[in-house]
């Protein structure tokens, strides 16, 4: 049967599969769209669906292209496609954004905006950047919200220690690991680099991970491991407030540090006194008393050291002796294990020519641990004694 123009008229079936096209193409940009927005979360409800989907699209327009038929006209066999115009040039669409879509997020993938700041900090910054968390190592809406969450109680700590000046916490989107960390902080020119694991056997648990981005951040009798041992299996509920005081704490401990090795002047010594007085007094609140101390409690109580100890060499460039061996008998009354208290004291007793205490501070360093700072001072000691 005809119309009147000659022309075969649509059957129900072609309209349905019509209307269908455009309802699927609609649902494909709307899918589209939400996997764009949370891309840097590949491996979410949401994206699992789009692929789902995008993969049953793909393989229904490649089939509905393909399809051919035989038919029988004028005792001739004539091969043709089995759907129509209207259904071929839908499926045309639907492949073509399905090709569009995978290359723009191939473009994405490789490239990861969301990784990149609009500038990076500025020298005269400490930039922190703290990226998705992860549960498991799978990126998710509630981890995402969970880092959201602690980099805003890090600004408001930062707010309240008045180091927001020089102090400038940024988010970006996941990362893989450390060696991703460390180059994406460096190409932002941030210090420090912040993400987290939720325990996906325990979701209670999280623990995170700080990454400092250049080695002469931290000095050299300063190991990472001890610091990252103070953040570890961290109770889900006591995560804003620990991760914002230990986060300000090693900040203002990282800008002391430079200040004391960078600007050696009166200035700059001045400078790192008080940036180390802000770490400490930062961290002190959370000292527990011993005995009966954890992994975490020691590490802090290393931490706490390490503060005392630098602000007493601030404190000894500037001939305040007196408040530079207040702070080393701190540091020793803190954590008597750890050796570089005993160097520092053996260098400030060497400097002022009292070798008897020099070299006792000296062979003290070496019963925590051989360093050849010591023995190099040990021997100079005897050499001036004799």
């Amino acid at each position: 049967m005809t119309s009147s123009n000659g022309q075969q008229p649509k059957n129900r079936f072609e309209e349905w599969s019509s209307l269908a096209t455009i309802v699927v193409a609609i649902l494909q940009v709307v899918v589209f769209i939400s996997q764009i927005a949370l891309l840097s979360n590949l491996k979410s409800v949401i994206s699992v669906i789009f692929y789902l989907v995008s993969i049953l699209v793909v393989i229904i327009c490649i089939y509905v292209l393909t399809k051919k038929k035989e038919k029988v006209e004028d005792e001739k066999k004539i091969i043709r496609y089995a759907y129509s115009s209207t259904q071929r040039n839908g499926a045309t669409i639907l492949l073509s954004l399905n090709i569009v879509a995978y290359i723009y997020i191939g473009i994405i993938l490789i490239t990861k905006p969301c990784l990149h700041l609009p500038q990076p900090f500025s020298d005269d910054q400490f930039g922190i950047l703290v990226a998705d968390f992860r549960e498991g190592g799978i990126l998710t809406e509630n981890s995402k919200d969970l880092a959201d969450q602690a980099a805003r109680n890090l600004r408001t700590r930062i707010d309240l220690s008045n180091t927001h000046e020089r102090i400038v916490v940024e988010r970006i989107c996941g990362l893989k690991d450390k060696t991703e960390a460390i180059r994406v902080g460096q190409k932002n020119n941030a210090m420090l680099v912040i993400w987290g694991d939720v325990n996906k056997s325990s979701p209670e648990n999280i623990r995170p991970y700080l990454i400092f981005t250049k080695s002469e951040i931290l000095p050299n009798s300063v190991d990472e491991d001890v610091i990252q041992a103070d953040f570890q299996n961290v109770e889900l509920s006591n995560l804003p407030t620990q991760f914002s005081v230990r986060t300000t704490a090693l900040s203002t401990f990282a800008l002391g540090y430079i200040y004391l090795t960078k600007d050696q002047t009166p200035q700059g010594f001045t400078s790192a006194i008080n940036e180390f007085s802000v770490a400490i007094k930062t961290l002190e609140p959370e000292l527990k008393p011993a005995p009966a101390l954890t992994e975490q409690d020691l590490a802090l109580r290393r931490t706490l050291a390490v503060l005392y100890v630098m602000r007493g060499r601030a404190y000894a460039s500037i001939s305040q002796g007196d408040l530079a061996l207040n702070d080393y008998d701190k540091a020793v009354e803190i954590d008597p294990d750890y050796y570089a208290t005993y160097i520092a004291m053996g260098n400030y007793f060497y400097s002022n020519k009292q070798y008897e205490q020099a070299r006792y501070s000296y062979e003290k360093s070496l019963q925590k641990k051989r360093d050849s700072i010591c023995l190099h001072g040990v021997g100079k000691c005897i050499l001036f004694l004799r």
